[in-house]
């Protein structure tokens, strides 16, 4: 198990052709279902494909703090996880998303854009630790910092989408 830090931001709509000139950008498209919501742990897995070529993982997510959680996460074969998908929690939606991962100063910034939004997306950082902050690239415009916000994370999404205009300044 790893522990991963991150910092949540709700951010305007990005022009995604300004995104790929900055340093290692990668462009996915994501499936994500959720086997199972707790209130300390979630189970999900992912079919991510980028360049043509589909990963597939599965993760059991632990919440230690409202930006750092312990991570379980490991790659299976697609057989694994059409087996999974059957045991999805059928109250639950699966989730799409396109996800866009570049480096700015050192720090891995992913940017979360969903089909349900046409304004807004949802911008992470990963960090060395909680009191390291983050440094934007001119390219997002950042509207707030939403970590620790439960609506944004992808599992609240998979039950119930705020309104963009309601999420809006």
């Amino acid at each position: 198990m790893a522990l991963e830090t991150e910092r949540k931001y709700l951010c305007k709509m990005p022009e995604l052709s300004a995104l790929k000139n900055l340093p290692s950008f990668c462009e996915s498209d994501i499936l994500q279902v959720y086997l199972r919501v707790g209130d300390v742990s979630t189970h999900r897995i992912r079919a991510r494909q980028t360049n043509g070529v589909t990963v597939y993982t599965e993760t059991v997510k632990k919440r230690v703090s409202h930006m750092t959680c312990q991570e379980d996460e490991h790659e299976i074969d697609a057989l694994t996880f059409t087996a999974l998908m059957q045991k999805r929690d059928p109250s639950l939606s699966v989730l799409e998303k396109k996800r866009i991962t570049f480096v700015y100063e050192g720090q891995l910034f992913e940017v979360d854009i969903y089909p349900f939004y046409d304004k807004i997306c949802v911008v992470e950082t990963e960090l060395r630790s909680e009191n390291e902050s983050a440094s934007f690239p001119p390219e997002l415009s950042v509207i707030r910092e939403v970590t620790g916000d439960f609506r944004f994370s992808n599992a609240a999404l998979t039950r119930e989408i705020p309104s963009e205009e309601s999420l809006l300044p």
